[in-house]
């Protein structure tokens, strides 16, 4: 009956670890890995709090930086053009105020929104989720962009929430959680080798994101790919073969996944985002048409194929000359 779920990562990552540990983990939360233990150009392990911890395969799955694998000489540096940054809040409101403004009628049901615009003039979008008893909300720009703006993140994401229509469904809200994190723009170019010598790359660090336009998906993304890495460890386990060679499965369980054949699908998406009109002048054109076709004055009103005929010449004029 759900076509999403929402979930809050403060609350789902220690409900997973507990998952894992159940199934015969080690947890080490209060570890920090400095770098991998890589000799002749396989890992062997990682070093962490001044000791090495030796395993037959590494699952490198450090989020979008990944500095591990940057150190260790095994991925090239990024283009700012391909990184985003995220900003988030959580924002709390009673469960039953929640549901009379996004209109969920029942227990459990929730809404999200993708919105874009109104980002301080930064290439990018907002969402809002809904949780039982606070909404997450944020936007998600292109850093380079957000550079040009010269405008800090977290100014960028007040002037989304000062929108009219963002304004009426946080009003009266408590903050109880910042958080910001970078993310790949997404694309089927992008993804890189995603096994080694001793070592495979999952999730954000494989930069692995589909990005369809209209909505970020990176968690499903991320636990398909850990699942097709789980699968060919198994087999490298099962053949006492931990080279690159015998991870070499991981590639072909990945692209049996929805995901991956979603992310091909959607391979087209990301030189539609380099056009900046997608982000300014389209929707101020749109907004535009709609004004000229239902506001009321003493001007006769346009028909629709008029308005848009005349706001697509106003804007070419913008946009060209």
């Amino acid at each position: 009956p759900y076509n999403a779920f929402s979930v809050l990562r403060a609350k789902f990552d220690p409900w997973l670890a507990a998952q894992a540990e159940e199934a015969g983990a080690m947890v080490m939360p209060g570890f920090t890995v400095d770098d991998l233990v890589v000799e002749n150009d396989r890992v062997f392990g990682v070093k962490a709090g001044g000791d090495e911890l030796l395993a037959d395969v590494v699952i490198v799955a450090e989020g979008t930086r990944s500095q591990l694998l940057k150190q260790a000489g095994l991925r090239e540096d990024y283009d700012p053009k391909d990184v985003s940054i995220g900003i988030k809040e959580v924002i709390q409101l009673p469960e039953q105020t929640i549901s009379d403004r996004f209109q969920c009628l029942t227990a459990g049901e929730g809404a999200a929104y993708t919105l874009v615009g109104h980002t301080a003039g930064a290439e990018g979008g907002g969402f809002i989720y809904t949780n039982r008893d606070t909404l997450s909300v944020g936007v998600v720009a292109k850093i380079d962009s957000v550079y040009r703006t010269k405008r800090q993140p977290h100014e960028i994401l007040d002037e989304f929430k000062s929108h009219p229509f963002v304004a009426r469904l946080i009003h009266g809200g408590e903050v109880v959680e910042y958080s910001a994190q970078t993310v790949h723009r997404g694309g089927f170019h992008l993804i890189p080798q995603l096994y080694g010598d001793g070592y495979v790359v999952a999730g954000s660090a494989a930069r692995l994101l589909l990005n369809n336009v209209m909505t970020l998906r990176g968690m499903d993304v991320a636990v398909a790919s850990a699942s097709a890495a789980a699968k060919a460890i198994m087999d490298a386990k099962a053949k006492g073969d931990y080279s690159a060679a015998g991870l070499a499965s991981y590639e072909e369980y990945f692209k049996e996944s929805s995901v991956y054949q979603d992310m091909q699908t959607f391979k087209d998406a990301y030189p539609l985002l380099e056009n900046k009109r997608l982000f300014h002048q389209y929707p101020d054109m749109i907004c535009s048409i709609m004004e000229d076709m239902f506001s009321v004055n003493t001007r006769p009103g346009k028909k629709g194929y008029r308005a848009l005929r005349d706001r697509m010449k106003e804007y070419d004029c913008l946009l060209y000359t």
